[in-house]
């Protein structure tokens, strides 16, 4: 019986642990929203950042957009084309179109050393990422 309840007790943790680390990201992505409707473009970049360095994907997009249009950053479409190329890579259909308009301002590369770091973002995961 005690083994049943230990048994027990390890899976309900390892729930609440992953609903935790689930909640996580989805809790900065809305936030990031909120503070971005209210014009803390800083604030909202960097829960974005926060949120797609934690596998949220719409946030991946989002920092692609804040960077191509300046939202809380410099602009910088290097490094949008690197978030957006990491939301292709995880499934994004969605930053196909952002990443066709950074490419078009970036020279041929400029594109390859963007798409070097957004490989890299992945496989170091996002802890050598911009």
């Amino acid at each position: 019986m005690q083994t049943i309840r230990t048994l027990w007790a390890g899976c309900l943790a390892a729930v609440l642990l992953a609903t935790v680390a689930l909640a996580g990201p989805q809790d900065d992505f809305a936030r990031a929203q909120e503070l971005r409707e209210r014009g803390d473009l800083t604030g909202a970049f960097e829960l974005f950042r926060s949120a797609a360095t934690h596998g949220h994907l719409d946030a991946r997009v989002e920092m692609g957009r804040s960077y191509a249009n300046g939202m809380g950053v410099p602009q910088d479409f290097a490094k949008a084309h690197v978030w957006y190329d990491i939301a292709v890579m995880n499934g994004s259909s969605g930053a196909i179109f952002g990443r066709r308009n950074a490419f078009k301002q970036l020279s041929d590369s400029e594109v390859a050393e963007a798409t070097a770091q957004a490989r890299l973002c992945i496989e170091t995961n996002y802890l050598d990422c911009m």
